[in-house]
């Protein structure tokens, strides 16, 4: 979720597994708060994102995640930024590049 919020933001499906298939979501009793508080307890500062349950032939929780107004975000105290399909922890230049982000035009 921190990667997202760190570069353009993504989703996240809950109940695919990692070669795509469709198993659906399983914990009986969870609501999208539940969800949310999982999840978006973990960064800091805790990101924008919306949890939302779509039925198909199993159900799935769709977790909208924005990029953040605001990086870096922290997870446990590392930075992770997406790349490609994957997460991983950022290096100094595209760190330097993420403060930059931060920063008004001009400066």
């Amino acid at each position: 979720m921190a990667a997202f919020a760190n570069t353009n933001g993504g989703l996240i499906v809950i109940g695919v597994d990692n070669n795509g298939n469709l198993v659906g979501y399983g914990p009986a009793g969870n609501s999208h708060e539940d969800i949310a508080n999982i999840i978006g307890n973990g960064c800091d500062p805790r990101p924008t994102f919306q949890v939302e349950r779509v039925d198909l032939t199993h159900p799935v929780m769709v977790v909208t995640v924005e990029a953040g107004p605001n990086p870096p975000y922290f997870v446990k105290g590392t930075i992770f930024i997406r790349v490609g399909a994957t997460d991983r922890r950022i290096s100094r230049a595209e760190f330097d590049n993420l403060i930059r982000r931060r920063l008004p035009a001009g400066t």
